[in-house]
């Protein structure tokens, strides 16, 4: 697998398969196509990544529609990222698998000041 980023387009294409990623500068961007590839070979249902910050502490690719689980998450688990972001941070916690509940289940965190950052 690449260091690599998802499209973030609500189809998830992505033309080539995998295309560079300019802003990086050292990635590449992938789709709903490359993931739909692997998930083939592997019988995964999602890909679960981080290093990519995120307003929200985490975001989830719907590519397959809002009542899927998504296919590529991406969690961040650090607020205010080098004190500049203003992010929340994220964990996921997975529970036994209950058919009843076809989405993961999330929490975020705010940015809590340490003494040490403190004026």
């Amino acid at each position: 697998m690449l260091w690599s980023d998802p499209v973030d387009s609500v189809e998830g294409l992505c033309d080539p398969e995998y295309k560079p990623n300019d802003v990086r500068g050292c990635s590449y961007f992938f789709g709903v196509k490359a993931v739909s590839n692997f998930f083939d070979k592997t019988k995964f249902i999602s890909l679960i990544r981080a290093h990519e910050a995120q307003l929200d502490g985490f975001k989830m690719h719907k590519w397959k529609g809002e009542t899927t689980f998504p296919p590529v998450i991406t969690i961040f688990s650090a607020p205010n990222y080098c004190d500049v972001y203003n992010n929340k941070g994220a964990i996921i916690k997975f529970a036994v698998y209950n058919k009843s509940e076809q989405h993961p289940k999330y929490s975020t965190i705010q940015l809590q000041q340490s003494p040490i950052h403190a004026s």
